[in-house]
């Protein structure tokens, strides 16, 4: 873990705003961010002068110095930093690391204000940041997409992201979760099928869809599968595959492609795309005629 190529950045989309935050109803924005480096990167030892920030791990792994305390960092997990705090994150030397950052403060009349100070005050003394939420990391992907586009109702937008992301937070780690809403079997293979289909590109197993339904694994792949024949990874694959076609079809190259729908490897790819299709991806790459 030597971490001296502190220029190996791949690219780094960043908002900072600490001379002048972004205001939201419940919140100041310090900043906020998506960063992808290289082997053996490392953002470089400081300390915090924001109340939280927050850090999502996209993909890849590396380590996160909590006042000279190594953790390591693991993809889809959410890290936690507090004011004061002496902070660095480095790519492993042998693994790219991509992940997104978000620093604010909660407004003391906000009602979310309890909720913040409950975490900080729970971790303040804790030698280790990993936080227990697993879905905090998709609200944060909007809040990015917000920061790019000039539409209607961006704070109201940011703001309700941010809400999103701490609540979350809050519920796994007081173990305050809504119970399973028991909807009938038919609505809910709908709203499951929708639901990969609309988001094919980041749903990578049964495990992402159990959470964002509130089942466990083994019942909602039974429920799947007794309602429509195919077990739900298969639906998962094949849902990706017809995006991989799209993005194809489209102009976008084999080993993007891939690499949007978050396959491990351009190879394993193109095997997958060859069986359900007949032919490598390079067959539709750029033609529109195909889709």
């Amino acid at each position: 873990m030597k971490a001296q190529k502190t220029h190996n950045k791949r690219f780094h989309f960043d908002n900072t705003l600490f001379d002048s935050p972004l205001e939201t109803a419940d919140f100041d924005v310090f900043q906020a961010g998506d960063l992808y480096c290289g082997c053996g990167f490392a953002t470089g030892e400081h300390t915090q002068g924001v109340p939280v920030e927050l850090t999502f791990v996209e993909r890849g792994s590396g380590f996160m110095f909590t006042n000279g305390r190594a953790e390591k960092m693991k993809q889809g997990r959410a890290y936690l930093s507090l004011s004061g705090d002496r902070h660095d994150v480095v790519s492993d030397d042998g693994d790219s690391l991509r992940y997104f950052y978000l620093a604010f403060g909660v407004r003391e009349g906000s009602p979310l204000y309890a909720a913040a100070k409950y975490i900080a005050d729970a971790f303040a003394a804790k030698p280790r940041r990993e936080l227990k939420s697993r879905t905090a990391i998709e609200p944060m992907r909007r809040l990015l997409r917000e920061f790019t586009a000039a539409a209607p109702f961006k704070l109201a937008s940011i703001n309700a992201a941010i809400t999103e992301i701490l609540v979350d937070i809050y519920r796994e780690e007081t173990d305050e979760k809504p119970k399973p809403y028991e909807t009938p079997s038919d609505d809910l293979i709908r709203n499951v099928t929708a639901y990969i289909d609309e988001n094919a590109a980041e749903v990578c197993s049964s495990r992402d869809v159990a959470d964002a339904f509130f089942y466990s694994v083994g019942h909602i792949s039974a429920l799947f599968r007794a309602a429509t024949g195919t077990g739900l990874h298969a639906y998962i694959r094949s849902a990706k595959l017809l995006k991989g076609k799209k993005l194809l079809c489209s102009g976008v190259t084999p080993a993007e492609t891939a690499e949007r729908l978050n396959y491990s490897s351009a190879g394993n790819f193109s095997r997958d795309f060859k069986a359900a299709f007949g032919a490598p991806p390079s067959v539709f790459f750029n033609r529109p005629d195909k889709e």
